[in-house]
């Protein structure tokens, strides 16, 4: 096998590895007057929606936080949930 065909064949095998978008995960609490109802923010990295959600899952939510949303890079939301326990 050349070396060519080496770097080749390593491209088709790169192109089937899933790729990984950066999504933000933002707490929110309930609006007011003082302004942003942001609480705090965290990136995840994963391969699609359904991963991040599942990752965004696992992270514990701050004090005063009322619902939660992931959000792309491009600005969409693309999940959102809420606290029914009212903590």
């Amino acid at each position: 096998m050349k070396d060519s065909e080496r770097i080749l064949g390593a491209k088709r095998e790169f192109r089937l590895l899933p790729r990984g978008q950066t999504f933000i995960l933002q707490f929110l609490t309930t609006p007011s007057t003082r302004g942003e109802p942001v609480l705090d923010e965290r990136r995840i990295f994963a391969g699609d929606v359904e991963d991040a959600a599942r990752e965004a899952a696992l992270i514990s939510w701050p004090p005063g936080a009322r619902s939660s949303r992931l959000i792309d890079l491009d600005g969409q939301e693309v999940f959102q949930r809420h606290r029914l326990d009212g903590r």
